[in-house]
């Protein structure tokens, strides 16, 4: 999920390869498919989950941007709903996480081939190689100094790359496998879920690593940088969702029950600028959003 340049936010419908947009006042529209050229319009029955193979992120220019990893291509959408597809150099390469560059540019993690992925908005294409034969750069984020900052667990690293190509690697030697998920918080840190392990990971533009509620604390999946300096998160196999404020401070709350007493369990979520955060979740009986004011 996504807030949008529209004002809306943009959700990934993965079932059938849909993009559909969700409005202030909490109505959903169904744009079209990312994975065809024609779209087969429907309700959105089942969004990200798990290890994502699809993410969307707003660009500079305008428009959304998605990472197709089964079509190995990268998908322009504009908010009126035009989409174009580029397609990726390396095959099977395993995108799961795109986002802005400061450089006006997209950027994305190839984690199953080891490369950092740019694509400008008119769709030209580069891959930036990284070093070592067990590299797996995941979750890939722009943090304050312009710089683009990613997990590599395969290679115990965090690892920063300028947008001329220059890379820093910073050891994190706990030999834990990084989720996929990252965001660039509001006190100017980088955050990472970690995967195989409880807790998160934060990261300082120095490079200095810590890490936030380990232990049988917290096992989040997906992140989202929330108002008031809170990192939002959830957890799909605990039916939770909360936040870490600045000071590290977790607070967190179980997702309501669908209208038939089964359970829901939330995944992708998204920040808009009044404050609220959208929260889509998934159930028996579909998928539903929930809108928190943080």
């Amino acid at each position: 999920m996504t807030y949008g340049p529209d004002g809306n936010v943009w959700f990934l419908e993965t079932q059938q390869g849909q993009v559909g947009r969700l409005s202030p006042d909490g109505a959903t529209a169904m744009v079209g498919s990312f994975t065809t050229e024609t779209p087969p319009i429907g309700p959105p029955t089942l969004l990200i989950t798990g290890v994502a193979t699809f993410a969307i992120t707003s660009g500079p220019d305008g428009n959304l941007w998605i990472t197709d990893e089964f079509a190995d291509r990268i998908v322009r959408l504009t908010p009126s709903g035009s989409f174009d597809r580029f397609e990726v150099p390396t095959a099977n390469s395993a995108f799961r996480s795109i986002v802005a560059g400061s450089d006006g540019a997209l950027w994305f993690a190839e984690s199953g081939v080891g490369k950092i992925g740019r694509v400008t908005t008119d769709g030209q294409m580069v891959e930036i190689p990284l070093p070592g034969p067990s590299s797996g750069p995941e979750g890939i984020v722009t943090g304050p100094d312009g710089n683009l900052w990613f997990s590599d667990g395969s290679a115990s690293q965090v690892r920063r790359l300028s947008t001329s190509g220059t890379l820093v690697e910073f050891p994190f030697n706990w030999g834990i496998q990084f989720g996929h998920s990252g965001a660039a918080g509001s006190d100017g840190k980088m955050w990472f879920v970690y995967g195989g392990k409880p807790g998160l990971v934060r990261v300082s533009v120095d490079g200095t690593i810590e890490t936030i509620g380990e232990g049988p604390r917290v096992w989040p999946t997906f992140l989202a940088a929330g108002p008031g300096g809170k990192m939002w998160f959830t957890e799909p196999t605990s039916q939770l969702y909360g936040w870490v404020a600045e000071d590290g401070t977790i607070s967190t709350f179980t997702i309501p029950r669908g209208p038939d007493g089964s359970n829901y369990y939330p995944m992708a979520l998204a920040a808009t600028p009044d404050g609220t955060v959208w929260i889509a979740s998934e159930g028996v009986l579909g998928c539903s959003f929930l809108r928190v004011k943080g």
